[in-house]
């Protein structure tokens, strides 16, 4: 072991697959400034130039891919992307003997070409003071660059690139793989800038990468060691016989080198294991001579002071909390999160039911969905990188969805009985799971019903269950006076237009008339998608507007004071206030990279749709038709005009600015054609599709962009 302050170590460097003379046909790009276990993600893309796409780019293999179990300590492995599996015998042996298999993610695969760039400096930098490092490349595909430290921000600018801006924030570290679908030759230009209070060294390494030979790499986190182990694939072939070491980094700018050892059982794989090393966070530098070329990968890892402190446990749900009696009435989402300041999170745990084996998941929180009625029983713990494990604990979750039973005996609906007749009614509540709160009724179950006053009357039993479901059962029954006669009723409503759609609010008017007992009132109910209502009135007209867009079903009717009801009038009104909308994908909009910007003749399919709430879209025009090539040969401001009409005659005119880009006479046009490469959300700029998703402290943001290869 070697142990030395350095200022910079020029090697090989990790990169992505270009295999057998195929070109990748997308790019990705990671910027890591959140804590290891919580990696963020940006992603570059762009559609190939030429040639047949390679498959599987970025994949991660399985743990157990990392070495044989009898070389490994069962502790979480960080890894960089993967593009290629280690050899299957490796992975055998490891799942052999789960109990000493690594844990947490496989290492990385990259590849490198005959000749690649590594950097590692480490400076002194004031507060606000920046660095900034030039570095030539030739025929690169990936690109790697890391800094330690909280508060340091990084700059990458690719050949002829616009610079990309990642962070750590909080955290102590940031990390950025940058992997493109096309070779790139010239000058990388990494910008480091102290953001911090105090003037400090701040380790930053970078390197490229780009030919036949695959190099994966598995960093071990958490543990008072740091365990790495590398697997080169040359040709798709593990290669054995391949020399090599490993540096450690730390964030003083003390570096730390080891040889690397071929395991005895797997010769193709080939680990080191840092011991003595302070807590922290290391940039690793693994260095492999094959065929008499360096090649370098690079990546991160930390290394945690023994504890045997268990992780800590965090149980909450949606909704936050049951009823008064312990009753969630909705499915209910349990989420499990544990923290560990020291080792870090490993896994969490948990199993329903009391009884068979839990569910690892190798991360430090997991959400348990829960929608069948029941009590339920959650047990649940977690493990550190170390081992440490915190004490089972459990809930019980109790939900009841089902609405509880009302019966009544002694009355049947519509029945008539004569004025003062003597009715005794029977009536009770029942409830399966979480049981019967309240059963209510106007009276007491076997007691006489109310026959004084002549008309239509109900009886209702409403019973509530202890989980707040409620069932109301319902009888009408009519007592008989001298006026058996219904009232008349006539219902008023504005002449429908030829669409059957109104687009402004409805008003309809209600009137009765009852020549014997006179009006009692006139009653109304509607249902639409808009939602659900009633109303009344004593003895004077309805009214009753309909303001919202909507299929309205609407039924009246009107009773006398004897009693006597009208037959229900049904009524149809479809109301659509809404104007069509119109979501536009291409071309993108201002303040969306490339912020409406095109290069001259570049190929952009016109891509947007139309919807409609309430009637459906009659119509979707625009001066460029969806799937059409978006007009591009001419420099300057140009629009995109589109023209929604739904079937009631509401209108939408949308309006998309876009500017073209006079091109350079030596630049063929780029392409932003979805049918060249499908990768996500679109935005767009010359040469290469950027989507950039930058994390502070655990979040991720996905964009992607797409472009058409140089």
């Amino acid at each position: 072991m070697t142990t030395t302050p350095i200022r910079r170590l020029a090697a090989g460097a990790t990169t992505a697959l270009l295999a057998a003379g195929l070109l990748l046909p997308a790019a990705t790009a990671l910027a890591d400034a959140a804590p290891l276990e919580d990696p963020t993600t940006t992603v570059l893309d762009a559609a190939p130039a030429g040639g047949t796409p390679a498959d599987d780019a970025h994949e991660v293999g399985p743990a157990s891919e990392v070495g044989p179990a009898s070389e490994v300590d069962p502790a979480r492995v960080e890894t960089a992307p993967a593009a290629q599996e280690p050899t299957d015998d490796v992975a055998d042996e490891a799942a052999s003997d789960p109990a000493a298999e690594p844990t947490g993610e496989a290492p990385a695969l990259a590849t490198a070409p005959a000749t690649s760039e590594s950097l590692v400096e480490t400076p002194m930098l004031e507060p606000g003071e920046a660095r900034t490092i030039e570095v030539p490349v030739t025929d690169a595909v990936e690109f790697r660059a890391a800094a330690l430290g909280a508060d340091v921000d990084l700059t990458v600018t690719l050949p002829g690139r616009t610079g990309l801006d990642f962070s750590s924030g909080a955290g102590d570290h940031v990390y950025a793989n940058l992997l493109g679908d096309a070779p790139q030759s010239g000058t990388v230009r990494l910008v480091v800038r102290n953001s911090g209070t105090e003037a400090r060294i701040i380790p930053v390494a970078f390197s490229s990468a780009g030919g036949p030979v695959r190099l994966g790499l598995g960093t071990q986190l958490g543990r008072p060691s740091m365990y790495v182990v590398v697997a080169p694939v040359v040709g798709g072939a593990a290669r054995e016989g391949a020399t090599g070491d490993v540096t450690a980094i730390g964030g003083d700018g003390t570096a730390t080198t080891l040889g690397l050892d071929a395991f005895p059982s797997s010769p193709s794989n080939y680990s080191a294991t840092f011991t003595g090393l302070p807590p922290g966070t290391y940039l690793i530098e693994a260095r492999m001579r094959i065929d008499d070329v360096d090649h370098t990968i690079l990546a991160i890892g930390r290394i945690a002071a023994a504890e045997t402190t268990p992780p800590n446990l965090e149980y909450t749900t949606e909704p936050a909390a049951p009823n008064a009696n312990g009753w969630f009435r909705q499915p209910v989402t349990a989420r499990i999160a544990a923290s560990d300041p020291g080792a870090g999170v490993l896994s969490v745990s948990w199993r329903l039911g009391g009884s068979g084996a839990f569910t690892e998941a190798m991360t430090d929180a997991v959400t348990v969905e829960l929608a069948a009625d029941g009590v339920h029983l959650l047990e649940f713990h977690a493990r550190d990188n170390q081992n440490n494990t915190a004490d089972t604990r459990e809930r019980t979750i109790r939900i009841d969805r089902t609405e509880p039973s009302a019966t009544i005996d002694g009355l049947t609906a519509g029945q008539e009985f004569e004025q003062d007749a003597e009715v005794t009614v029977d009536y009770s509540c029942d409830d399966a799971l979480s049981g019967i709160q309240r059963c209510d009724a106007p009276i007491g179950t076997g007691q006489l019903l109310d026959t004084s006053v002549a008309g239509m009357h109900e009886f209702t039993v409403v019973a509530t269950d202890r989980a707040g479901n409620v069932t109301r059962e319902t009888r009408s029954y009519r007592v008989l006076g001298t006026d058996q006669t219904p009232p008349d009723l006539d219902v008023v409503m504005p002449q429908a237009p030829a669409s059957g759609w109104f687009t402004g609010p409805v008003t309809l008017d209600f009137t009765a008339s009852d020549e014997e007992s006179g009006v009692a009132g006139i009653r109304w109910t509607y249902t639409s998608d808009a939602g659900s209502g009633d109303g009344s009135t004593a003895g004077e007209p309805g009214t009753l507007e309909l303001t919202e867009t909507g299929v309205y079903e609407v039924r009246v009717w009107a009773e006398d004071a004897a009693g006597n009801r009208s037959d229900a009038r049904l009524v149809t009104v479809q109301v659509d206030v809404d104007v069509p909308t119109v979501q536009v994908t291409t071309p993108t909009v201002a303040g969306i990279l490339p912020n409406g910007h095109y290069a001259q003749n570049e190929r952009v399919v016109v891509d947007f749709t139309c919807s409609d709430l309430g009637s459906g879209v009659a119509a979707c025009d625009a001066t460029t038709p969806a799937g059409e090539l978006l007009p591009t040969g001419t420099p300057g401001a140009h629009e995109l005009r589109i023209v929604a009409t739904d079937v009631a005659g509401n209108r939408t005119e949308r309006v998309v600015s876009y500017t073209v880009d006079a091109a350079p006479a030596s630049a063929p046009a780029a392409s932003r054609d979805p049918r060249l490469a499908q990768t996500g959300a679109e935005a767009t700029i010359p040469g290469i599709v950027l989507v950039a998703v930058l994390l502070a402290a655990g979040a991720m943001l996905l964009a992607t962009r797409r472009l058409g290869g140089r």
